[in-house]
């Protein structure tokens, strides 16, 4: 079904809502500042001192629009870590998948068992497709790969996941043999998997260490 959907100029919308209410009205807020002030309390502190009812992240967004909350410094990003993952941010074309597996027990799916969701979801539309198997391994990543490969009504380019132990040689080969573009979560991960013979281990060992 390669091909069978090409859409042209998709973008995603705002899903912010068309009317917002706030929980924290003049009186409130005249507290939370005054006592911030004078007790140089965080978010979480203020919550418990003053007994809100809001949740802590609410109270930072209240201080930081107010430019009472400090500077944070900027940490450098680990060598490990590149930063150019596929993000709604950076997507503007369809085909560029981001994979992911969940385990389902017998209180949620009500199954006998407990068994496992592999899920592909594409960056852009997010357009979803999932499988569930019996088990966690390689083998069933790339058998739930093939799966999504045949029934995503777009080509797919791009598949991106995790360091988790089940996208490991199998997957990679697959993914290597149909000349599919993957990155896992660290850059060098990838560059170290299409010059090793056996990449499977070298991968391992990363996302273990890491």
């Amino acid at each position: 079904m390669f091909g069978a959907i090409t859409w042209k100029g998709i973008g995603r919308k705002s899903t912010r809502p068309k009317t917002i209410y706030h929980k924290l009205i003049y009186p409130l807020t005249e507290k939370i500042i005054s006592t911030k002030s004078t007790k140089h309390f965080g978010a979480k502190k203020l919550k418990m001192y003053l007994k809100l009812s809001l949740s802590a992240s609410a109270v930072h967004r209240f201080l930081k629009k107010k430019n009472l909350v400090a500077k944070q410094p900027k940490y450098r990003r680990p060598k490990f870590q590149n930063g150019y993952a596929m993000r709604p941010a950076n997507t503007h074309k369809l085909g560029c998948l981001q994979m992911d597996t969940k385990h389902v027990t017998p209180e949620l799916g009500g199954l006998p068992t407990t068994c496992y969701e592999y899920a592909a979801i594409d960056i852009l539309s997010r357009y979803k497709l999932a499988i569930l198997l019996p088990d966690i391994s390689d083998e069933s990543a790339r058998m739930a790969l093939e799966y999504f490969l045949k029934w995503f009504p777009f080509k797919v380019s791009y598949v991106q996941t995790d360091n988790g132990l089940e996208y490991q040689r199998e997957l990679i080969n697959f993914v290597l043999n149909t000349k599919l573009i993957t990155i896992s979560s660290t850059k060098i991960l990838l560059t170290r998997m299409l010059s090793l013979k056996d990449p499977s281990k070298q991968i391992r060992k990363n996302s273990i260490s890491g």
